[in-house]
């Protein structure tokens, strides 16, 4: 059963988020996360789609001991509001996630632990019991007639408290939030390693194209391309008032309590199908592995940013990135400004370039900021000059084999003729820039100086 959320309500839309596993304790008041230097968490493999997130951990205790903790998957606080609008669109039983845990292949029940969250982000869900409030998610306050009706919130005074908290509008709209925790008790014995899985259909987020912000979000928050944008503003109203962009984030910071760095990591990401777009600003950035599938992988990593998603459906949408390589060089020269993020965002380069060249652009770019103080290199082998424009675009694909292509760019600057080289490499099925050359000089060379 897929467990989404459409939002309906113009300029109402949620985000619900998903972590990590962490290591915790229940105190008075709610879930708190513990940092735990004895476990080290060996392998991530994680799988994120709008029907479904599965994760796979390997966790070792290295230590000569056991060590018998609790953990937690936190869900981030959903509003009362947007909790109000879910509850009437599921079954009445049926719980908040469907969330299912195992440990060595073993069934594991995980206890949903609810918090009360006051508008400020203060935990306050011992006041919130204190007066005599229900925490179940199955609480008539979650009904919407609730917030506005007398007859289903109670009499006068337990309307009050809820007002004595602050947790009421002055329109009697409800304030607070919830946050559910799935917690379990683990052992991890010494010298050993556990497998941890689990999987759950997600709550997304979700709103329509239509919106007047619709673009600026896609934009601002989700570093969607211009190409993008523009292909939704071309789209019919009627298309864009019934087509909803989707909305998915998972908390990988929390993997940070345990002991070291995540040893492997892997992450895909799956497209419901190939008119889907995918929009991040994910910093260390996702690659196509194929027309519905994005993956990411590291060694020793550390996440310094949660992963954040934009899933819009574009009708008609056919172009893949490097699905040719001329296409692929195409979609850098748009006129009239150059798509110049294609090298210089962390997000995006990493489908135009091969994984070896953004490694020499990234060592760059930390030499820059190190010795100089700049956020981005000086140079990026597009367009020559510092304002980007130029007259009489020409490219042509002038070589290609099974795995190596070459397009020349032709244009003119001023009313200089300028001819620029684009070595390409097909790795995994995919077109990627190897190397740009102009003239004598070479985009390798300028990166493999010792220099910044």
């Amino acid at each position: 059963m897929k467990s989404w959320l459409f939002v309906f309500f113009l300029g109402l839309y949620i985000a619900p988020v998903f972590a990590n596993d962490s290591a915790a304790r229940l105190a008075a008041g709610g879930v708190i996360l513990e940092k735990n230097e004895k476990i080290q968490l060996v392998s991530e493999d994680l799988m994120v789609s709008l029907d479904e997130v599965s994760v796979n951990y390997i966790f070792k205790n290295s230590s000569p001991t056991n060590v018998r903790l609790k953990m937690a998957f936190p869900l981030p606080g959903i509003s009362a509001a947007q909790l109000s609008q879910y509850r009437s669109q599921k079954a009445r039983k049926d719980p908040l996630v469907s969330f299912y845990t195992s440990v060595n292949g073993e069934p594991v029940n995980a206890t949903e632990v609810v918090d009360i969250l006051a508008p400020d982000g203060r935990v306050i869900t011992d006041s919130f019991l204190r007066e005599g409030l229900p925490l179940s998610l199955d609480s008539s306050i979650y009904e919407r007639v609730a917030f506005n009706t007398e007859a289903v919130t109670g009499s006068a005074p337990f309307k009050q408290r809820l007002q004595n908290l602050g947790l009421l509008g002055p329109s009697g709209e409800p304030l607070w939030s919830v946050r559910v925790s799935y917690v379990w008790d683990i052992e991890f014995p010494a010298h050993s390693q556990l497998d941890v899985s689990h999987n759950y259909q997600p709550i997304t987020g979700a709103f329509l194209l239509h919106q007047r912000e619709a673009v600026n979000r896609l934009s601002d928050q989700y570093c969607a391309d211009q190409v993008l944008l523009e292909k939704i503003r071309n789209l019919p109203v009627d298309v864009q008032a019934s087509t909803f962009a989707r909305e998915l984030e998972y908390v990988l910071e929390t993997a940070k309590g345990w002991a070291g760095p995540i040893e492997e990591f892997q992450l895909e990401v799956h497209l419901p199908d190939d008119q889907y777009r995918l929009a991040s600003c994910w910093p260390s950035g996702l690659r196509r592995k194929s027309p519905t599938v994005f993956e990411f992988s590291a060694s020793n990593y550390i996440p310094d940013e949660n992963l954040s998603l934009a899933l819009i459906p574009v009708p008609g949408n056919d172009e893949a990135y490097g699905s040719d390589p001329l296409s692929l060089v195409e979609r850098i020269y748009q006129q009239p400004t150059p798509y110049f993020e294609a090298f210089y965002e962390p997000g995006v380069r990493r489908d135009f370039y091969t994984p070896e060249t953004v490694a020499m652009i990234e060592r760059k770019e930390r030499c820059f900021r190190e010795r100089y103080s700049m956020s981005h290199l000086d140079f990026d082998y597009i367009v020559p000059g510092n304002d980007g424009v130029f007259e009489d675009l020409d490219l042509r694909l002038v070589e290609e084999t099974s795995e190596e292509a070459k397009v020349e760019v032709f244009l003119i600057i001023g009313s200089e003729p300028v001819r620029l080289e684009y070595f390409l490499k097909k790795i995994s099925g995919q077109w990627l820039i190897h190397d740009t050359r102009m003239m004598q000089s070479s985009l390798r060379n300028d990166l493999s100086s010792p220099q910044c």
